[in-house]
């Protein structure tokens, strides 16, 4: 059984200062998580891979929305990557999660390392129409693209198409 002490967490606790602490633990952890899940050499049973996945899928699941961005990007690169080759369902919920949780402050949190806003870096990123298809339940990579991925991707697509660049 895979073990997910690193990854779970009491998600809707919020600290002094108005952190979600778990949250952001475990998301940093599921990053990695998702990397690995993305080279599938690295693993020598299929089931224990598929176990992570799934484990991956349920706990981002879990992830609340939060009232402000915990993090920022001045590049989507990493997440395109994961995004346009993995076979991971449960690498390409995290990166759904880290694209939708910036872009659902935009607002607020702008990539301060860009001049750019997360709209535009989006855009640019390539990963529109591949999120396209997964918000219609089709992937390139995947032959069972599971539901959860289907309703992000879903998701960012509302949030893009609501900005009518």
């Amino acid at each position: 059984m895979f073990s997910r002490s690193c990854l779970d967490g009491h998600f809707s606790e919020v600290d002094s200062k108005g952190r979600y602490r778990e949250v952001e633990r475990s998301y940093f952890a599921a990053g990695i998580l998702s990397n690995l899940l993305t080279n599938s050499c690295i693993w020598e049973c299929e089931k224990q891979r598929d176990d992570a996945c799934e484990k991956l899928l349920e706990l981002i699941e879990e992830y609340p929305e939060l009232p402000s961005a915990m993090v920022s990007y001045k590049s989507f690169v990493p997440f395109c990557r994961i995004v346009k080759s993995s076979k991971s369902n449960g690498a390409i919920m995290w990166c759904l999660w880290g694209v939708h949780h910036v872009l659902q402050h935009r607002d607020k949190n702008n990539s301060p390392m860009s001049e750019r806003g997360y709209v535009e870096m989006f855009l640019d990123s390539g990963l529109s129409p591949i999120l396209e298809d997964m918000s219609r339940g089709r992937s390139v990579h995947i032959h069972n693209l599971d539901i959860r991925v289907v309703h992000l991707a879903r998701k960012i697509v509302e949030i893009i198409a609501a900005e009518d660049v």
